[in-house]
């Protein structure tokens, strides 16, 4: 597997992952504070997910760097393209494409470790 950090102005913005089988995949480092809170989602650059597409890549995930709530959201690359469960706006970074949290269906909620963790038994 080669990796190919993804770097703006210094700060790692995520990471492409070329796996032996050909296959590619992005996963973007973010914050909690990253998200777009008025739609709870997440945003990516739309240059990535261009890039990602005409690469072939099927997959895209974005990993919490905080680490008390580190975690891994993953969906298919498809729908950040899709007019009727995502959204474009202008963002920090120039142009990004947002997805709402309940549309990623890999997700730290959903992860056993993760609800076994935050489990409280008295």
């Amino acid at each position: 597997m080669k990796t190919e950090p993804h770097n703006i102005n210094g700060k790692s913005r995520g990471c492409w992952y070329y796996l032996d089988s050909g296959k590619v995949l992005y996963v973007a480092n973010r914050r909690k504070r990253d998200r777009d809170f008025e739609r709870n989602a997440w945003m990516i650059e739309r240059g990535i997910l261009e890039k990602a597409q005409a690469q072939g890549c099927k997959l895209i995930g974005v990993f919490l760097t905080n680490k008390l709530d580190g975690g891994l959201f993953m969906t298919p690359l498809s729908d950040f393209f899709d007019p009727e469960r995502s959204f474009e706006k202008w963002g920090k970074l120039g142009r990004e494409r947002g997805l709402p949290l309940s549309l990623f269906p890999v997700n730290p909620a959903t992860n056993s470790r993760t609800i076994e963790k935050r489990m409280y038994i008295r």
